[in-house]
């Protein structure tokens, strides 16, 4: 049983997917990548990941796909059973690295009743952003990771509300600067009227 899938477009029109595979019985949940060509042929699948919650609200255990064009590198994120959150990254031989832990901070899960993990990923300029809404105080985290296998203490974005998800893009600002634009969900409890917007200055231009 296949969910969750997360996908990504590469300059050269190849598209990665990432998804998660429950075994029949729900006793096991993994995460794995596969290609699709120009042509239309499809890959293996590659197993990225094992240790994926396996209750109903934790299949979309993925965050976005994110692609580092600089190095032509796939990066994949997504969330284990115990919380935290986790990533792997597809080279541009095919080759995927080392699995390595975004933050040691348990992050939220369906926090209202969306199926979804509370994180969310983009690059830019090289550098990967995730944005995270932690499980413990439910504030809205931020952490980067400017080298492939390293990532930033995780910093407080957003204080004092009870986030549930969070989905963002870069974007420019009224002057031009790239900006880390953020959407979420400051604790409405599956209702309506809490969506918020955020931004997060970024560094640097280009993607």
């Amino acid at each position: 049983l296949a969910s969750g899938v997360m996908t990504v477009g590469l300059a050269d029109d190849e598209v990665h997917m990432a998804y998660t595979a429950t075994s029949p019985d729900w006793s096991a949940r993994s995460v794995w990548h596969r290609t699709l060509t120009p042509a239309g042929s499809l890959s293996e699948a590659t197993l990225l990941g094992e240790g994926v919650g396996t209750t109903e609200e934790e299949i979309g255990a993925l965050l976005p796909l994110g692609w580092v064009s600089k190095s032509n590198t796939v990066v994949a994120a997504w969330r284990r059973a115990d919380g935290t959150l986790w990533e792997r990254r597809i080279q541009a031989n095919g080759s995927v690295t080392s699995p390595v832990r975004i933050s040691p901070r348990p992050v939220v899960q369906s926090g209202a009743d969306s199926d979804q993990v509370g994180a969310d990923l983009v690059v830019h300029d090289g550098v990967v952003h995730v944005v995270f809404s932690d499980e413990e105080s439910r504030d809205l985290w931020h952490t980067s990771s400017p080298a492939p296998g390293a990532w930033t203490a995780a910093r407080p974005v957003i204080r004092g509300i009870d986030a549930q998800w969070v989905r963002g893009r870069i974007i420019r600002d009224d002057s031009g600067s790239a900006v880390y634009g953020l959407v979420y969900d400051a604790g409405s409890d599956g209702g309506s009227g809490m969506n918020r917007y955020a931004v997060i200055a970024l560094e640097g231009s280009g993607g």
